[in-house]
């Protein structure tokens, strides 16, 4: 059998990066897995970050090195392989990887999402540089401009109404004929001046998502989260309401907790 970690990390997006240097701090030997090839997690596809503090106009991809450069600096390992399936029954838990297995006393899941895409041409082109998956991110860099936000929920709506403060125009796509929005959102929204909704325009692969009517689009159709090596039947989605002081493992996901309730508090050191 090879080492056994303390704790291993699958993810380096912040959360991930942040759970090992915290855990490294505690004197636990870290391990991170991380399938893509380099560390940051959504934000190394921002081509320049310019609210994070300390490192204004500093590039997705830097912002993410730095991240990762700091777990390095307190010994934390990193492995780039992609999980497969995790055994958590055990006090001893075991990670199998597309190349090899590790084992480990706890285990921090830490995948983060990823935007569900449009999949229209020109979306992947024109990532980061005019097509945005975050308005209170990019919306700066747009001011006075006219831009377009995709999508009907509270989230696309609330991002019309920020980039409605700073852009000339707005206009929200929505594929239905009316948002799905909570009212008070709605009815701020149709109160502003320079939004303007565009009913039943269903974005698919034979639309174009550049320069129609928006040099920036703001796509706002949700998350998706790859949960592909965990069995389903042990896991239930929670709202931060329903959380407990009995919950032994939390997943970090944006603003969705997953909660196993089998899994070993994390942390723990022997």
């Amino acid at each position: 059998m090879g080492k056994l970690y303390d704790c291993i990390i699958i993810g380096s997006g912040p959360a991930g990066l942040t759970a090992a240097i915290y855990a490294a701090r505690a004197c636990l030997s870290v391990l991170v897995l991380e399938k893509e090839f380099v560390s940051g997690g959504q934000v190394v596809n921002t081509y320049e970050v310019d609210n994070y503090p300390g490192y204004r106009g500093i590039s997705g991809f830097d912002l993410g090195m730095k991240f990762r450069e700091h777990a390095e600096k307190l010994d934390v390992e990193f492995v780039m392989e992609t999980v497969e399936r995790v055994d958590l029954e055990k006090e001893e838990k075991i990670i199998y990887t597309d190349q090899s297995e590790y084992h480990g006393r706890t285990v921090i899941l830490a995948m983060g999402a990823s935007h569900r895409k449009l999949e229209v041409r020109g979306e992947e082109d024109f990532s980061g540089m005019g097509v945005s998956y975050c308005a209170t991110c990019d919306g700066a860099f747009f001011k006075g401009k006219t831009v377009a936000v995709v999508g009907g929920g509270d989230v696309a709506i609330e991002d019309a109404i920020f980039l409605s403060r700073g852009c000339e125009k707005v206009y929200l796509i929505h594929r239905r004929n009316q948002l799905r929005g909570a009212e008070s959102l709605q009815r701020e929204l149709f109160a502003r001046p320079n939004i303007e909704v565009i009913w039943d325009l269903l974005a698919d692969k034979n639309t174009k998502v550049i320069a129609q009517i928006a040099p920036a689009v703001r796509v706002a159709v949700g998350d998706q989260f790859d949960l592909s090596f965990l069995h389903p039947g042990r896991m239930h989605m929670l709202t931060l309401t329903d959380l407990t002081q009995d919950l032994s493992c939390l997943i970090f996901m944006k603003h969705t907790f997953l909660f196993f309730p089998d899994i070993k508090i994390l942390f723990s050191h022997r």
